[in-house]
């Protein structure tokens, strides 16, 4: 009965540590995920050019988005309202669960995984970015981090749609590199000033920075 025991307990311990190490590589992982890919474009202002700045947040820089959302600059979160509100953003308000223009029903219905459009938890986006800065005129960007190549695609469908009549006037350009896509806009910021922010994201999505 004691060699039983002893086997019993031994047998208990190895599935405890086997627990914890499990649970420990899961946050892990977790961790490496927001670290790396999407975060890695929440880039400092003079990382990217010397005369850009971080833009102070207000409710007149903010466009599309509550300033209630954002607790820095730049921001890059998994968080479900803070997801919500850069696909609502990055889409100038197409895409998101109170206003869903009706070309884009079909996207929507194919980006939930499951439950209604009121919860959007249930969207395939692992994370997303925001950023504002400033060289005279504002820089911002909308970064979104989609969970599977088809959510991607549909989605930088949506967003080049929205965007092309800036991106024809070079006010705006749409980047897009694996499950992470970027929409970068600006104001009227100087040509030196403006390559360098297509050239700065360029690079941290090809992994050459």
């Amino acid at each position: 009965m004691v060699i039983q025991s002893k086997k019993i307990s031994v047998k208990c311990v190895v599935n405890s540590i086997r627990v914890v190490l499990i649970t420990a590589t899961l946050i892990l992982f977790s961790a490496a995920c927001l670290s790396g890919g999407l975060n890695s474009l929440a880039l400092k202002a003079g990382e990217i050019h010397p005369l850009l700045a971080t833009r102070s947040l207000d409710s007149q820089s903010i466009r599309h988005i509550s300033l209630s959302i954002l607790q820095e600059n730049p921001q890059h979160s998994a968080d479900v309202e803070f997801i919500e509100a850069i696909l609502g953003g990055s889409s100038q308000g197409r895409l998101g669960k109170n206003n869903i223009h009706l070309a884009d029903v079909e996207f929507i219905e194919s980006i939930v995984s499951s439950g209604s459009h009121d919860s959007f938890g249930k969207y395939n986006i692992h994370s997303a970015l925001f950023a504002l800065y400033y060289a005279e005129k504002d820089v911002g960007f909308y970064g979104l981090e989609a969970k599977n190549t088809q959510d991607a695609d549909r989605l930088e469908v949506v967003l080049r749609e929205t965007w092309s009549n800036n991106v024809s006037l070079d006010r705006a350009r749409v980047h897009r590199k694996g499950l992470i896509l970027m929409v970068i806009w600006h104001d009227g910021v100087s040509r030196e000033v403006w390559d360098a922010v297509n050239i700065s994201v360029s690079k941290q999505l090809d992994g050459r920075a």
